[in-house]
């Protein structure tokens, strides 16, 4: 049996390194919005979703930035033993995740898209945390 205090400090270390992750990812989106919209249309100007740039680079802040309010304030609240803002923080990193890497997949970017797993590897073991 895994000691409570054990799994407690294993949820808070993913929410905090994914709020460290989204957060600071959806401010670079926000504060360089013209470059990383550059960055997008060239990234798929040879796939189909090459005319989708500016509503795929919306969507990905907000989920970025979605997902890393949610986890920080999964931490404030991580002493409660029922904790569903930090359960859906995480779940919103996996939903990023995963659309991160369709995105990448897409693009042909294989190499960029076998990065993916290893965080949301991370993600599901403080997701796991909920479950114990």
């Amino acid at each position: 049996m895994i000691k409570p205090e054990l799994i407690l400090l294993i949820r808070l270390l993913v929410l905090v390194f994914m709020s460290i992750l989204f957060v600071q990812s959806a401010m670079d989106k926000m504060l360089n919005y013209k470059d990383n919209q550059q960055w997008i249309d060239g990234y798929f100007a040879k796939s189909f979703v090459k005319g989708q740039s500016k509503i795929l680079l919306l969507l990905l802040t907000l989920l970025e930035c979605s997902a890393g309010v949610l986890c920080l304030m999964g931490i404030f609240f991580s002493k409660k033993i029922i904790n569903p803002v930090g359960f859906y923080g995480l779940f919103l990193c996996s939903i990023t995740f995963l659309s991160l890497f369709l995105g990448q997949r897409i693009a042909k970017d294989y190499a960029g898209a076998a990065n993916i797993p290893s965080y949301f590897v991370v993600c599901l073991i403080g997701l796991m945390t909920y479950l114990v």
